[in-house]
This record gives C-alpha cells, structure tokens and sequence, in this order.
C-alpha cells in the first residue's frame, strides 16, 4: 500500500456509488427544454443546472472530508478559523 490515507478527501454527500443515471436524466431534460424555447423563438438555457438541482441527484453534490486546519494556518491567521479554513482549502486544490 502506497497510501494510506485519501489524497483528496473530497467525496458524495451520500452512500450512492454514481450519480450516472441522474446525469443522463438532467442532461435528457436539459436538451428537451432547449429545443422547445429554440422552436418558440426565445434564447436556450446555457447549463443543465437550470433544469436539474445537485439536490435531485443522488449523492447531493460533494463534500469534503477531514479538512480541518492544522495549528499553524490557525496561528498564521492570527485564530481566524474561516480565513484558515479557506487557505488550506486553497492548499488541497493546488496539490
């Protein structure tokens, strides 16, 4: 084992495996109601999250896991939680 722990801690806030099906459903939506407001003259819809919400998938978007900022971004930032919280955000991505 290389790893053991998960390089991004980031996963589905649910149990669900794939959201596939619901993709397929809300992209289905998606180009159905665009082609109607093609048909009646007025401008199409630019994002399937006009139709859809992360909501009605199954996994309800994604979330990240274990986030919590060591001692020293605390101390960097003087005890501010949420500007810490936002630069180790920021330090995940950019790995």
């Amino acid at each position: 084992m290389s790893r053991s722990y998960k390089k991004s801690p980031a996963g589905g806030a649910t149990y669900a495996k794939s959201e596939k099906k619901d993709k397929q459903m809300g992209n289905r939506k998606f180009r159905r109601v665009s082609k109607q407001l093609i048909t009646q003259g007025k401008d199409p819809l630019y994002d399937m999250n006009q139709v859809i919400t992360l909501w009605d998938m199954d996994k309800d978007g994604h979330i990240w896991h274990g986030w919590e900022p060591g001692w020293w971004y605390l101390k960097k930032h003087n005890g501010d939680y949420e500007e810490a919280k936002k630069e180790y955000l920021r330090y995940l991505l950019m790995k």
